[in-house]
């Protein structure tokens, strides 16, 4: 109808021009009224996969800093409130907790893997406090890491 409306505007000679200009903001208008078309839920999917996925790679890539998850959000350009509900929709968990995740499985791999100290494999993957990672760890796996390494270590 908008196309339709600016077309005719050719037939308003005192006023094509204020008539086309009023057929174009209608259809601006009306797009804007429409922003969950197909097109715009997958743009937005994809926007916030990417944003995942950022995420994700600063993670794995900065895990063994004391990192937060501020600065994750930081690094991808969101807010960490909005981040935070991504995850939550997407990953079915927070960042922080991802984050926790992936340090225990890293820490779990050296356990099993090196000679390192608990305060070494510690500060490995990013606890500066060997209680500290020792409670999460206990958390998280249900065992004590120096009880693990003995149940697993493979040397």
């Amino acid at each position: 109808e908008c196309f339709e409306y600016i077309l005719n505007s050719v037939n308003h000679p005192k006023s094509v021009d204020l008539q086309a200009i009023s057929g174009f903001y209608a259809l601006i208008g009306t797009l804007c009224d429409h922003p969950t078309s197909q097109t715009s839920k997958n743009l937005t999917s994809s926007r916030q996969s990417d944003y995942i996925r950022q995420a994700i790679d600063y993670i794995e890539t900065n895990y063994s800093r004391q990192i937060t998850v501020e600065e994750i959000s930081n690094h991808v350009g969101i807010n960490r409130k909005y981040l935070t509900k991504l995850f939550n929709e997407k990953m079915d968990d927070s960042p922080k907790n991802y984050l926790i995740q992936y340090r225990i499985n890293k820490a779990c791999r050296l356990l099993k893997q090196s000679t390192l100290s608990i305060q070494e494999v510690s500060h490995s993957v990013g606890y500066t406090d060997a209680l500290v990672f020792s409670k999460i760890f206990k958390k998280v796996i249900g065992t004590c890491p120096r009880e693990y390494r003995s149940a697993n270590f493979m040397s």
